[in-house]
């Protein structure tokens, strides 16, 4: 049985029947050779179809094998198996590890691993809901409704809902930063992190940044402070989520001196309910979060301080540093932001914005390659900042 449905590019090879007549020699894609291993080397814009043959036969016994097409000059890569004793799958599962693991490692590869077709929408949005735009059916490669996994490769045709998508310029080179935008903005009390132009107060006509940007997380409409504005759409997955602890330091206000037992409490984790958007369902989620640093501010004199707090998160919910004094019994006024994964306020007065400096894009750099080392889960949420 040849896989050539798809795009992919990981298919079975033929599987030969001893015992059964073959088809007619003219419908055998590769001649009258019988028993010869192949799968089909799927056609682009800018590559023929053609049937691609291993120089190898099968072994008795052996009933299939697993190739790979994606080897260049023509030759298939096989992997050995034996139907029915579970080899085969085994050898199918290390097979497309290796695959998965060849499409990070540089630009150098990029013609011949190709992508995963989730990647192709990173400029607008993010890998999770890249994931549920294929899973709807509304991706198509070369014509062809596309499944989760799914590579493309340089010339092949990409549509989202009918629509060319520009792929290959995202994509080229996966490792470098050049193609997207990174711009840091201190964000005034009043400026909404929606990209809706409906909302007179949207941090896009705040900003006004000549091409097109979207915010990193958010902050809340009254909280003041550092923001990150990106093209990139692998960065929001990379810092926001749970899993990836990437610290946000806050400097809070309170509406009176507080105890230091009280902080000794915060730092611990306190149980709070935050409201959870997840697959379009809104729920009510309560839970411990987790422990952070929490200090008196020191004033220039040394003083501490009491009524202000620095604040060290390494998660982000929603409204979770006001939900989180309130819960030992205070009120927050003022909270400005003044770090994120490293990266401060600078150079930058409220109001202002300027695009990330060459040592602020080496932690955005290794914030994206520490996401793709971790792999993280693709049930896992993006996280809200407060």
């Amino acid at each position: 049985v040849r896989d050539d449905a798809g795009p992919g590019r990981v298919g079975w090879g033929e599987r030969i029947a001893r015992d059964e007549e073959h088809g007619p020699e003219e419908d055998d894609p590769r001649g009258s050779a019988r028993g010869e291993e192949g799968a089909w080397r799927h056609a682009g814009p800018r590559r023929s179809r053609a049937w691609a043959q291993s120089t190898a036969s099968l072994d008795e016994g052996e009933d299939f094998r697993v190739v790979d097409v994606r080897a260049r000059g023509g030759d298939v890569v096989t992997s050995r198996g034996d139907f029915g004793r579970g080899s085969g799958r085994g050898d199918r599962r290390r097979t497309q590890t290796k695959n998965a693991d060849a499409s990070s490692e540089s630009s150098a590869s990029f013609a011949e691993t190709g992508v995963r077709v989730n990647k192709c929408f990173k400029d607008f949005t993010s890998r999770r809901e890249s994931d549920k735009l294929v899973d709807q059916g509304r991706v198509t490669v070369n014509g062809a409704v596309v499944s989760a996994g799914a590579r493309v490769f340089p010339g092949d045709i990409v549509r989202l809902d009918g629509d060319e998508v520009d792929w290959e310029t995202k994509n080229r080179d996966d490792a470098s930063l050049d193609a997207f935008r990174y711009v840091k903005y201190w964000k005034p009390r009043g400026i909404t992190c929606t990209t809706d132009r409906r909302d007179r107060t949207n941090i896009l006509d705040a900003v006004r940044y000549p091409e097109r940007v979207f915010p990193v997380g958010r902050l809340d409409k009254d909280s003041t402070g550092l923001i990150l504005l990106t093209s990139d759409g692998r960065l929001p997955n990379a810092a926001l989520r749970a899993g990836a602890k990437k610290e946000k330091k806050y400097v809070v206000c309170l509406d009176r001196p507080a105890r230091e037992a009280d902080l000794r409490t915060l730092r611990e984790g306190v149980v709070i309910s935050t409201p959870v958007r997840r697959d379009k369902v809104d729920r009510i989620v309560t839970a411990r979060t987790l422990p952070c640093d929490v200090a008196f501010v020191k004033e220039r004199n040394g003083k501490e301080n009491f009524a202000a707090v620095r604040v060290t998160l390494r998660e982000g919910r929603n409204r979770q540093i006001r939900r989180m004094f309130d819960a030992v019994g205070y009120v927050v006024r003022d909270l400005h932001r003044t770090e994120i994964m490293g990266i401060g306020l600078g150079g930058l007065t409220a109001g202002e914005w300027k695009e990330c400096s060459p040592e602020e894009m080496e932690l955005i750099r290794a914030c994206l390659e520490d996401a793709d080392a971790a792999q993280f889960d693709a049930t896992e949420e993006e996280e809200d900042e407060d």
